[in-house]
């Protein structure tokens, strides 16, 4: 089964949008008639009949409306801007797939680039939704700086930021109760202490996620993995 995104579902009536369009028309060939399948990324799934096709519009019906199971508790995961927007991108990915509800991505000192491609990312985010079926499109949020960061996260009751420096408490042993969760993992080289102090005082335990040095990227994905299996 596969299945569209459409942010304009009404009632009983929507559109899919000109990406979508090409890969309903050009690619699996649905024609007017033909029963699709629609995700709003709010926890709808739509069961739908094509009722027209134009060059920039397709217009369906809903026949059904099945809402799907929210992926579990209000979980974030913050990630400073990497050099690489391939590697934001797949962090993206990942963390749609696991259920994340809210992504952001923040410039900080040690930040090698100091914007993103947010169109980009949406659609990534898009596609990972409809892989993965959960139904459910996270938030993504870009900050300028820790302190809009931390600003923006206070409706977390657990956060945790992950940091390089030795002798820190592994992240699991925090995750023992049920809560809203977010955590935060800087850019390569890690958060600068000036960084660090803004982020425990802001409420954010620091964490280790492991005895190795990992990339930001992966870093944040065993991050968003612990807050959402543990």
């Amino acid at each position: 089964m596969f299945v569209f995104y459409s942010e304009d579902v009404e009632n009983d009536r929507g559109t899919l949008s000109v990406d979508e369009i090409h890969h309903c028309i050009h690619v699996l060939r649905h024609k007017v008639g033909d029963t699709i399948f629609v995700a709003d990324g709010k926890g709808k799934l739509c069961t739908c009949v094509i009722l027209s096709i134009q060059k920039s519009v397709l217009h369906f019906e809903v026949k059904k409306i099945d809402n799907l199971p929210l992926p579990g508790s209000q979980t974030g995961i913050a990630m400073a801007f990497n050099k690489s927007m391939e590697r934001m991108e797949w962090l993206v990915e990942k963390a749609v797939e696991l259920g994340v509800s809210n992504i952001y991505l923040f410039d900080c000192q040690r930040a090698e680039r100091s914007k993103v491609n947010e169109a980009k990312l949406y659609k990534v985010a898009i596609s990972a939704m409809k892989q993965s079926r959960h139904g459910y499109l996270p938030e993504i949020v870009v900050c300028n700086g820790i302190d809009s960061l931390i600003s923006i996260t206070g409706q977390y009751d657990q956060k945790f930021a992950a940091v390089c420096t030795k002798d820190q408490v592994p992240l699991t042993s925090f995750l023992t109760q049920p809560g809203k969760r977010i955590a935060v993992v800087g850019p390569e080289g890690d958060f600068t202490d000036h960084e660090i102090k803004l982020l425990l005082s802001a409420g954010f335990h620091a964490v280790s996620l492991g005895p190795t040095i990992l990339r930001s990227e992966t870093a944040g994905m065993v991050a968003a993995g612990l807050l959402k299996l543990l």
